[in-house]
């Protein structure tokens, strides 16, 4: 009778370790949720600085061929500044 006892606390105890450690028992704890969300926005930052990135390449790429333009047209930078409206930037 101990013996069938014993196996029957055994059996349950397996069971409790086993759903446990299941799938669905992690997706219910806090700590795996937060892990979760935690990923989550490190992918997100990531995403940011990889587009920020491509930004800063695109616009010193856009800035070279301006400059590289203007220098074949013979005109400097500069002498751009003077044809903007100042009454527009209001």
């Amino acid at each position: 009778m101990q013996n069938l006892r014993d196996r029957v606390r055994v059996e349950r105890e397996i069971s409790k370790l086993k759903y446990s450690l299941s799938v669905e028992a992690l997706q219910l704890s806090d700590e795996y949720q937060n892990r979760i969300e935690v990923q989550l926005r490190r992918r997100y930052y990531e995403a940011l600085r990889l587009l920020h990135f491509q930004l800063k390449e695109d616009v010193q790429s856009t800035n070279a061929k301006i400059e590289s333009v203007a220098s074949s047209m013979r005109v400097r930078g500069d002498d751009v500044g003077d044809e903007l409206r100042y009454d527009l930037m209001e």
